[in-house]
């Protein structure tokens, strides 16, 4: 299985060519178009939810909470590594679209790990 390491955390994989199971997900309809996945370890998914709740210049804050953001951290390693980005035909032109599966579901957990009240 061909894999590429991300720089924004080491330990988070892209995959370009993957098991059966993987390609009867992204045979799916709901997948049209799809080619690739990611996995991202919890500390991606826990940094992305830090950047977003305090997000560089005019960024709106969002509150995402640690299992929403596993896509958001996706999107960040990927975008913050070139030659993934071209493999993956990425550019300044290409539209991606993030889904947030939830919020800040437990108010104490996201508190804990942002430093703030959702």
């Amino acid at each position: 299985m061909e894999q590429t390491q991300l720089l924004l955390n080491p330990e988070a994989q892209c995959y370009r060519d993957y098991g059966p199971a993987q390609a009867a997900v992204l045979k799916a309809p709901a997948f049209a178009g799809a080619f690739a996945f990611l996995t991202v370890p919890d500390r991606a998914a826990v940094e992305a939810m830090c950047l977003a709740a305090d997000p560089y210049g005019d960024d709106p804050a969002l509150v995402i909470g640690d299992t929403g953001s596993a896509g958001w951290a996706g999107f960040l390693a990927v975008s913050s590594d070139p030659a993934l980005r071209r493999s993956l035909g990425l550019s300044a032109a290409s539209r991606v679209a993030v889904v947030v599966t939830e919020e800040a579901t437990d108010a104490a957990v996201y508190q804990g790990i942002v430093g703030r009240a959702p």
